[in-house]
């Protein structure tokens, strides 16, 4: 005897892989800038130490030296800020915390992606019919879109309140 066995379909990703693969990149990108900075707040932290405990008449080359390399560690936390920022708006985002809620929740919708493949694919019962279409595939851009009116809309929320603060 010969079964005609039909399986569920096929789980659709519900975001454009594509994209996601980028998003991921500009996020591993943002996190090697972040571990960077995180060393230069070190270094400076570490530098004022050295300087609060270089005291003394005799030790104002020292402080000097000090000082300096305390200012050209600001300078470059500066800049590694200003490139993380560049890098956000090149690609769409208008700050790095509007990217980070961004990825966290199209990371989520990729997991869960992920999930329903892996179950369509360890499905035991052959015997269940295609009774629906497939599932629509919904674009990423779309739901991207959305996430970033939600951030912008409480940008403007918290705008507002901090310039009524001014006013009063």
């Amino acid at each position: 005897m010969i079964f005609k066995f039909k399986l569920p379909p096929k789980s659709v990703p519900k975001i454009d892989l594509q994209e996601w693969n980028e998003m991921r990149t500009l996020m591993e990108k943002l996190q090697k800038q972040s571990q960077a900075m995180k060393f230069a707040q070190q270094e400076i932290s570490s530098l004022k130490k050295q300087l609060s405990e270089t005291t003394g008449f005799f030790k104002g080359k020292a402080r000097k030296s000090l000082e300096g390399k305390i200012e050209q560690s600001e300078k470059q936390e500066k800049r590694i800020y200003t490139d993380m920022e560049q890098t956000v708006k090149q690609a769409g985002y208008p700050d790095v915390q509007s990217f980070a809620r961004t990825y966290q929740k199209s990371e989520k919708l990729v997991r869960e992606y992920n999930e329903e493949l892996r179950a369509w694919e360890n499905k035991a019962e052959p015997k269940k019919e295609q009774s629906s279409e497939p599932p629509k595939k919904a674009s990423i851009r779309e739901k991207l879109h959305r996430y970033k009116q939600e951030n912008r809309q409480q940008q403007k929320q918290t705008t507002k309140k901090k310039s009524m603060d001014r006013e009063r």
